[in-house]
């Protein structure tokens, strides 16, 4: 008898069936599952005279066929939730590929001939048509409640000739990849703007628009046949920091969900997973890829294009995107790659491990460098031509374009790349190949700059050249020379607070607080002796590139938990507070992920802060300035659309008349110190260490 068995199926099915006269067959997928495979049936050798389990055993059938035998325990194995994700994939595996129209070949047919081009940045480009109020209202929504203006997703059912112009500038410029505006069309970040209702909508006519401008482009030269891409964002949330019943991995793959459906529905040739900045998230994401192809009955490609925040391929969250990657060990993804986050130079070592260690088709879209104070990114056309030719001659890659900041101008000069004379193209990775990842040249792909993990105010990190700081900290401590309880020697309890807060241990910070206060350690002391000098260890850390967001988030919850234990007890006690703070983030801008950091820090160092949210108009940053009695106003965003908001907010205060009364701090992924200057801000922060650090210089602390 002869059969296709995975790993998971190979064990149970020579416990029932036995091993004389079986000829079994494989897909490896790498020499690690050959020695899987190969230890299985070692020990079912060893273990064969050993009587068979009396319980949960197929039992051979006699008027069964073979073949009929081995179904029977597939389908077995298949019934259990153990193995329900890997009969999830056989099932993907057993799927068609979803026949292309217009005579296109498949898109893995063009990845193993050719270097794919991919569009630009979609917010870019719109920002371009500088379009009003009115223009992203339409008719259709001339009296919704609420500003919507830069809500670019809205714009496939109000502007979408807007939609359609973008889409054709990029097919012009030689793009054979259009992602649809879709990056924020999910109910999660649609809620934010009360849009979700219209999530399957925007998904259809966004990809119905981008599929017809393809199909075009196609007809007039089917030598270059062109291909859409459904873009999938992130949403600003993260599962890896905490589910609650506002936001958890059941609302997130509902909506995902949905999207996917309906861009799949809306004729997409492939779905891109992009700026993956959660590894949770994207699993999610992924998973919906899967269940939705299975319900239609085909297949499709899945892309998965991951952000990082330092060169050695780490997110925001301290997950190794690389490392991930390489167990996905899943034939359903197409290609992984990187985009957004850092330039094409420091992408290089990343993307160069990627294709070394992966058996996937590789992708890049780099930003087009940082943003100048006014929000413009200073990489021209040419510059990044320049910056990608060392990876596209390298042959790493199998889809390049361009992310923040780049439009059609870009991609043209990019396109020159991968075809640099009429019918010449530059070779292509080559998954699993000899010879092109790893070869002559590509050693040299390299960045020795420094590199900050994350922007203080931003949900994704941006590139930096701040220095780490030495001996003293944010919280303005110097390590070699930390304060310690006064009142009497330090105790065994106190010290388990540092450790507590520093674990990240709420329960056990806040029981350690208590036994401290038993063995008589001053309020005080604790705060300053061990709270503090904890929160400036794991922002030491942070820096340094040690520590995480989840880290740094966790000690500042665990820390919290320890002063509310303090608190009845320091009541009326001038000293206990550095100042009164008020932090959000600007109208338009949705992510909260670095300010919420940004927030935590604060606290964890001894400043009192009210965090009001995200998307905040002027009226309600003045109205919390107020309310608070706030000593600093301090103000996130993370677009160039955006950032350019934070000068109303600071005339709203003069306007109020309390400017001279708070202290103003900006910070975020876009946001500069000259910036900060041209709008009058008090102070700037580039991370999330750094801030507590201002926050102190401008009390005078």
């Amino acid at each position: 008898m002869a059969c296709w068995v995975t790993l998971d199926e190979l064990r149970p099915l020579l416990d029932n069936i036995g091993g004389d006269g079986v000829h079994i067959e494989m897909d490896f997928h790498n020499e690690d599952e050959v020695e899987k495979a190969l230890r299985i049936v070692e020990e079912y050798q060893e273990s064969a005279d050993e009587p068979e389990a009396a319980d949960n055993t197929i039992r051979i059938n006699k008027t069964m066929t073979p073949d009929e035998e081995v179904m029977a325990i597939i389908d077995k194995i298949e019934s259990g939730d153990a193995n329900a994700a890997s009969a999830a994939d056989d099932k993907m595996k057993a799927l068609p590929l979803k026949a292309a129209t217009l005579g296109r070949p498949s898109m893995d047919a063009v990845a193993k001939e050719r270097i794919f081009v991919l569009d630009g940045a979609t917010g870019t480009t719109i920002q371009q048509y500088k379009l009003t109020e009115e223009e992203f209202r339409g008719e259709r929504f001339k009296d919704f409640d609420g500003e919507v203006r830069g809500t670019n997703d809205l714009l496939a059912l109000t502007c979408p000739e807007i939609v359609t112009s973008m889409h054709r500038r990029f097919l012009e410029a030689g793009s054979d990849l259009i992602t649809t505006n879709t990056f924020n069309s999910q109910r999660v970040s649609l809620a934010d703007k009360h849009l979700q209702d219209y999530a399957r909508e925007l998904n259809l006519e966004a990809a119905r628009l981008a599929r017809k401008e393809a199909d075009a482009y196609t007809l007039m030269n089917p030598r270059k046949p062109r291909y859409v891409l459904g873009s999938v964002g992130p949403t600003s949330k993260t599962l890896s920091i905490g589910e609650s019943a506002e936001f958890n991995e059941d609302i997130l793959h509902d909506a995902y969900y949905e999207q996917i459906e309906a861009l799949i529905d809306g004729g997409v040739d492939a779905v891109l997973i992009e700026t993956i900045f959660d590894i949770e998230n994207a699993k999610v994401a992924l998973r919906c890829c899967k269940e939705v192809m299975l319900k239609k009955g085909f297949r499709l490609p899945i892309m998965m294009s991951f952000t990082v925040a330092s060169e050695d391929g780490h997110n925001m969250l301290g997950q190794s995107v690389v490392d991930f990657v390489k167990s996905l060990n899943d034939d359903s993804v197409f290609s992984v790659g990187l985009n957004c986050s850092l330039n094409a130079a420091k992408m290089a070592p990343i993307i160069q491990r990627m294709a070394a260690e992966t058996g996937y088709y590789i992708s890049m879209f780099p930003n087009a460098g940082l943003p100048d104070e006014h929000g413009h990114y200073l990489d021209t056309p040419k510059m990044m031509q320049v910056e990608i030719w060392p990876i596209v001659e390298a042959h790493l890659l199998n889809v390049v374009g361009g992310c923040c900041g780049t439009d059609d101008l870009h991609i043209r000069e990019i396109a020159k790349l991968v075809q640099p004379i009429e019918g010449l193209f530059i070779t292509p990775h080559y998954p699993g190949g000899a010879g092109n990842s790893g070869g002559a040249g590509v050693s040299s792909l390299s960045s020795d700059s420094s590199f900050s993990r994350i922007s203080s105010f931003s949900s994704i990190s941006r590139d930096s050249s701040a220095p780490v700081k030495e001996k003293k900290c944010s919280c303005g401590i110097d390590h070699d020379a930390a304060p310690v309880a006064t009142s009497k020697p330090e105790s065994n309890a106190a010290e388990e607070v540092f450790e507590a807060i520093l674990a990240g241990k709420g329960d056990k910070a806040a029981d350690a607080t208590k036994r401290a206060l038993d063995e008589g350690v001053a309020p005080q002391d604790i705060i300053n002796g061990q709270m503090i000098r904890a929160m400036s260890e794991v922002g030491q850390r942070f820096q340094d590139g040690k520590a995480f967001v989840p880290q740094l988030l966790m000690a500042g919850r665990a820390m919290k938990a320890a002063l509310e234990i303090l608190k009845p007890l320091l009541a009326g006690q001038a000293s206990t507070t550095l100042g009164r703070i008020v932090i959000g983030t600007v109208k338009g801008d949705l992510h909260d992920i670095g300010k919420n950091l940004v927030a935590s820090m604060l606290e964890g160092c001894g400043f009192e802060v009210k965090n009001i949210g995200i998307d905040v108009p002027s009226d309600k940053f003045v109205e919390a300035v107020k309310d608070y009695n706030a000593d600093i106003l301090c103000m996130s965003a993370l677009l160039t659309t955006t950032m350019t908001y934070m000068k109303d907010v600071i005339q709203a205060l003069e306007d109020a008349g309390i400017r001279q009364n708070v202290k103003v701090m900006v910070g975020g992924a876009p946001v500069t110190q000259n910036f900060a200057d041209e709008i009058g801000a008090d102070g700037y922060s580039d991370n999330a260490n750094s801030a507590v650090a201002v926050a102190k210089e401008l009390m005078g602390k």
